[in-house]
């Protein structure tokens, strides 16, 4: 009866290590990862942006910009 459950300690021993082994191995799907945070970044940077441009800051900035290129052909 011990030898049973020895083996079978081994055996789920042995599948837990491949298991480990693959998942770091094992790359499939990581430039989809990688591709979907640089995506989340991009629209986290449009929505700080967004909002700034929707705020008082941005009014003045807008109108900073406005008077800058607006004065270059003078």
């Amino acid at each position: 009866m011990k030898e049973k459950w020895i083996r079978a300690y081994v055996r789920g021993n042995i599948f837990m290590k491949d298991a480990v082994r693959k998942v770091l191995v094992d790359r499939k799907g990581a430039s989809t990862v990688e591709y979907v945070a640089v995506l989340a970044g991009a629209a986290a940077l449009g929505g700080v942006i967004l909002t700034t441009v929707k705020g008082g800051v941005g009014k003045s900035l807008t109108d900073k910009i406005k008077n800058i290129v607006s004065g270059i052909g003078k």
